[in-house]
């Protein structure tokens, strides 16, 4: 073919597949996922308030974006989105991660998924040696079978070759033996690996989501598009250390949040407001509806034998509860009580709280308090003192209910909880026991002496101090209270101790010098009418 005839023939086929081309669809661009940056979080006592942002190369016209980034716990109602005046949101569709998405899985489920992948490699390994080993030795018996039928080789080539057909054969059988072995401890480290990943599979766990958002723009542009949305699965406790030097110092406040969070996405580096309000409550003030109230007129029905009587009522055959609040994936982890307060804290550093439910301690403020310091001893239930911590004024902390820990000295003493709804003008903080104060509370005569309808109870405390400083002590006890006018508590000497007539409770304050001892004289006589049955005694 000459050359007019091959371009003339290039051209006709040029001008037939034209049409074809033109005839297909123009097709959509897809739509290209971008990562939204979540950068700040307010956290309540139960949920959070997520703010994150993400910039986008709006196209004019039309225009699809998918963002990810989203928690799957997203409230859409809550959602806000705000960007430049000439880009328009036309629509936002959440869709939540599927089943088997990578976003699925915990960070958790993540890393026991790569051990599950790696032992099922290792395991894979170790079968295809044990497959060649196999074929090693089907060829070695081939080959030994094949050397006993050949009659043309000579009986001493026979021989060596059997020879070492029977050491290789003994060599490859040893090491079959050991990859059994090697095998079967693949597989049971497959087995465990593979439990555990579908235990924590199990767990509840909060997916992430995509966001979808068709725009659209008069012309190409360049947008920051902020996003704030609300989720469930949050949280923080309000927890403290205490910490107390020597006595007489300044008690050291350290106030702490542990956060936890289970929204699917990753708090990478964000700045934490901790609030202690509880947004999910109604802001709307209640409003009373009639109140209306009748008379209810019985129903007469007809009996058998011809007379009325009333119906008897209608049979409960269904009850319906209303109003139920959905368990969310973090019930059962915490318990929290504002106790009425609504107080916020900024964390002026950002922190990392990964999606994992678990608890993330936040450092928040360290206080010095000023505080007096006493000891105080129970000797009816306990004669060891405890050395307590008094803090006024402390209603301007703003502090909540929360759990404390307690140091003396640098040393762990205990728990112990801040609870500023029981506390009055002075919260008392316990900070254990002190067994250099010395105190016995003992009998100075029998139990009781039975004289008729009384009976007389004596006793004596004694209280020593072996420490080298003075210091203030509060010895209580206590006194049985009538609930019966017949039933009488008379003679009360208790050497000075403020009584609280309703309780019953004694209270002496003593000061005592270094190694000074006091004795703290207690009796009482109950009287009651001759064969009373007293109880409580």
């Amino acid at each position: 073919m000459n050359l007019s005839l091959r371009i003339a023939s290039l051209t006709l086929s040029l001008c037939l597949s034209a049409p074809l081309v033109a005839a297909q669809p123009v097709s959509k661009p897809a739509a290209v996922p971008t990562r939204v940056a979540l950068d700040s979080a307010t956290v309540y006592l139960h949920g959070a308030q997520l703010d994150g942002a993400v910039t986008l190369d709006v196209p004019a016209g039309d225009s699809e974006f998918v963002l990810q980034g989203i928690s799957g716990g997203m409230d859409a109602d809550s959602l806000a989105l705000g960007t430049r005046a000439d880009v328009v949101v036309l629509s936002s569709t959440f869709t939540p991660a599927l089943e088997g998405d990578d976003e699925a899985l915990s960070p958790e489920a993540r890393k026991v998924r790569d051990q599950l992948d790696a032992a099922m490699a290792r395991t894979a390994r170790i079968e295809a040696r044990q497959a060649v080993i196999d074929e090693q030795l089907a060829l070695l018996k081939e080959n030994r079978r094949a050397g006993n039928k050949d009659g043309a080789v000579a009986a001493a080539e026979v021989s060596r070759m059997l020879a070492l057909l029977e050491s290789t054969m003994q060599q490859v059988l040893v090491e079959r033996a050991a990859n059994v072995q090697r095998l079967e401890r693949a597989q049971a480290e497959q087995a465990r690996v593979q439990q555990m990943f579908d235990d924590v599979s199990a767990q509840g766990f909060q997916r992430a989501g995509t966001l979808t958002l068709a725009l659209h723009s008069q012309q190409a542009t360049r947008a920051t598009f902020r996003l704030s949305y609300w989720v469930d699965d949050a949280g923080w406790v309000p927890s403290y250390d205490l910490q107390v030097g020597r006595v007489g110092q300044p008690v050291t406040l350290v106030q702490k949040a542990r956060i936890f969070q289970n929204t699917g996405i990753a708090w990478n580096q964000v700045r934490l407001t901790l609030s202690s309000g509880n947004p999910a409550r109604s802001s709307q003030a209640p409003e009373l509806s009639t109140w209306q109230v009748g008379v209810r007129e019985p129903e007469l029905v007809q009996a058998l034998g011809g007379a009325y009587a009333p119906a008897a009522p209608a049979a409960l055959d269904r009850i319906e509860v209303t109003g139920a609040r959905i368990r969310s994936t973090l019930d059962g982890y915490v318990a929290t009580d504002a106790g009425g307060l609504n107080v916020q804290y900024k964390v002026a550093l950002p922190y990392t709280v990964p999606s994992d439910g678990k608890g993330h301690m936040v450092m928040l403020a360290s206080i010095d308090l000023p505080a007096t310091y006493r000891y105080v001893v129970t000797p009816k239930l306990d004669t060891e003192a405890f050395l307590q911590a008094q803090v006024a004024d402390w209603s301007r902390l703003n502090l909540l209910p929360g759990a404390s820990s307690i140091f003396h000295d640098g040393a762990y003493v205990g728990q112990g909880r801040v609870d500023v709804r029981r506390a009055r003008d002075t919260m008392d903080i316990s900070l254990g026991r002190d067994p250099r104060i010395l105190v016995t509370r003992k009998q100075t005569a029998e139990r009781a002496s039975r004289a008729g309808s009384r009976q007389q109870f004596a006793y004596t405390i004694t209280a020593r101090n072996t420490r080298p400083e003075a210091i203030d002590l509060v010895v209580v006890d206590q006194i049985p209270v009538s609930t019966d006018s017949r039933l009488r508590v008379e003679d009360l000497h208790h050497a000075g101790a403020k009584l609280e007539s309703d309780t019953g409770r004694l209270e002496w304050t003593l000061h005592l010098a270094p190694g000074e001892h006091r004795e703290l004289p207690l009796s009482y006589t109950v009287v009651a009418p001759r064969g009373l049955d007293v109880w409580g005694m």
